[in-house]
């Protein structure tokens, strides 16, 4: 069999049997609720198909038994019940093992396929099984009760292509259109109308091909969100709570690759937030609370940003508590000066935990510098609110293309840098008596707010140079506090193609990649966070 028909396979496979659970958790939240019924047959429906097509005899028969199960429920003369979802759910993780069995990489037990078959058999027969009470899923509730419909009328067709593929059409269009802005600036300075007519001409082209390597990379959100819910209601049942789980703005999508790498950081600040956030049912309604936590994935786009909000109703951050145990640590010092949102991203540096004892699930320190370091790789930005004993909010601010970022350029001794527009709140004059002091930081007012700001300059040894009118202040937002920022010259926005700095630079921390500038030359991203722990340092 040829390996790259098997991978597309299993791909699909992934998908249709990530539907299916999804399915089974709608069902089970409104067991009266007929739609999850269609794409859970749907999904097994077409999964026999596709397995028939590759001689995958033992994937068809049990995807046919399994359709077989719901057929009963599909013409309405069955009501869903939690045995059947028990039986499925282990059913659905037998698929999976069976598929991977064809792949070489495990085996399954025939013994295992024989029993369930057997228990499937007995639930089609409207009897009780005697051995169904070894199905050990525990379904969680999911309010969101629709899903996506597709139009009768309309035909869509679909073909898998890699994302390196699709990762390798992007470069080349950001290139061409690094290009084409050496060559709209050479058509302006000779004044030739015809020939910057064509290369404006071009530019469009470029923008309409750059929207369209940009959109062939996205994939819904919701893809990853089903998956989660089943991790959610193993970790609440492992420690004793009751979580309900909802997840909304599912259709809202973002690059594949920021989706890839972007898993583990959801899969820990989830764990954290059942782990720490919910209490127990005794506690909860000891507190006044329902007996039953919620933690809410919200997911919507923000102009050129995905904004992914986890929130729960639990015990919040305790912020004395955050500052004592980093000072026992020895992470901070204890006259160290920290705003509120300074205190909660202490949870973020390595080696940090509140928790008394370690288990498997938490108390080691690891988990959320993950998260911390996974975003600003991403080039996004994490927000918290917390409220003690109401509970806590991680925002994560995302650009919508890994591959192409939004930024300000600007310029510092006229080489030039980027700032990531999702940072950037305004930009403000420097005004004379601070340009003429040439200190390395200060603060300014702005609209009765006093900002601190750093001399980008003077933090990159460059010598100091005549003030000059062009100097700008950038204002960023960086962990939740308003810094600014002195820049010689501001060109403009401008989109990034983002490319690693590479072995020779990862040692650079001021710096979280490079892109090729409108005038052809090297502007390397500006890693705010970085330059503000080297700017405090040095002040």
């Amino acid at each position: 069999m040829n390996s790259s028909h098997f991978e597309a396979f299993k791909a699909e496979a992934g998908e249709l049997l990530a539907e299916f659970e999804h399915g089974l958790l709608q069902l089970d939240a409104a067991p009266d609720n007929t739609k999850p019924i269609e794409s859970i047959f749907r999904a097994l429906h077409t999964l026999k198909g596709n397995s028939r097509f590759l001689d995958f005899d033992d994937v068809e028969k049990f995807a046919h038994a399994m359709e077989e199960a719901f057929e009963l429920l599909r013409q309405g003369e069955r009501p869903f019940t939690r045995e059947l979802g028990n039986l499925a759910l282990l059913g659905k993780d037998l698929l999976h093992d069976m598929i991977e069995a064809h792949g070489g990489s495990t085996a399954v037990e025939a013994a295992r396929v024989e029993n369930l078959l057997r228990l499937l058999s007995e639930i089609n027969q409207e009897e009780h099984p005697s051995q169904i009470a070894t199905a050990t899923h525990d379904l969680a509730p999911q309010h969101d009760d629709s899903l996506p419909q597709h139009a009768d009328d309309q035909t869509l067709s679909y073909i898998r292509i890699s994302l390196n593929r699709l990762s390798e059409v992007s470069n080349a269009v950001e290139e061409l259109a690094a290009r084409n802005g050496l060559l709209l600036q050479r058509a302006r300075l000779l004044g030739d109308s015809a020939f910057l007519a064509i290369a404006e001409e071009l530019d469009r082209l470029i923008d309409r091909l750059r929207d369209g390597s940009t959109f062939n990379r996205l994939k819904p959100i919701g893809e990853n969100f089903n998956k989660y819910q089943g991790m959610i209601a193993d970790l609440a049942r492992d420690l004793g709570k009751e979580v309900e789980f909802i997840a909304e703005g599912v259709e809202t999508e973002l690059d594949m690759a920021t989706l890839e790498k972007l898993n583990d950081a959801i899969v820990h600040l989830l764990r954290n937030t059942v782990d720490h956030g919910i209490e127990t049912p005794e506690v909860r309604i000891a507190a006044g609370k329902g007996r039953r936590g919620m933690v809410k994935m919200l997911a919507k786009r923000s102009g050129s940003t995905v904004d992914i909000s986890l929130s729960d109703d639990g015990a919040g951050l305790n912020g004395e508590k955050l500052r004592n145990k980093a000072i026992e640590r020895e992470l901070i010092t204890a006259d160290s000066t920290l705003s509120r949102e300074e205190i909660f991203h202490l949870i973020f540096l390595p080696g940090f935990s509140t928790a008394g004892t370690v288990t498997s699930i938490s108390g080691r320190g690891t988990g959320m510098d993950v998260v911390k370091r996974t975003i600003d790789a991403l080039h996004g930005e994490i927000e918290i609110t917390s409220e003690e004993g109401r509970g806590t909010v991680f925002t994560l601010k995302l650009p919508f293309s890994s591959a192409v970022v939004e930024g300000i350029l600007i310029k510092i001794a006229d080489r030039p840098f980027m700032f990531p527009l999702q940072s950037v709140e305004e930009i403000v004059d420097l005004d004379a008596s601070e340009r003429s002091r040439q200190s390395r930081h200060g603060a300014i007012a702005i609209r009765g707010s006093l900002v601190p700001y750093f001399r980008l300059r003077e933090l990159f040894d460059e010598p100091p140079c005549q003030a000059s009118d062009n100097e700008k202040i950038v204002v960023c937002s960086v962990e939740g506090r308003k810094i600014g920022f002195v820049v010689d010259q501001v060109v403009g926005e401008c989109h990034a193609l983002v490319k690693n700095l590479g072995s020779y630079l990862k040692h650079v921390d001021l710096f979280s990649g490079v892109t090729i500038s409108s005038e052809g030359s090297l502007a390397f991203i500006l890693d705010l966070q970085a330059i503000i722990r080297n700017a405090e340092r040095r002040c």
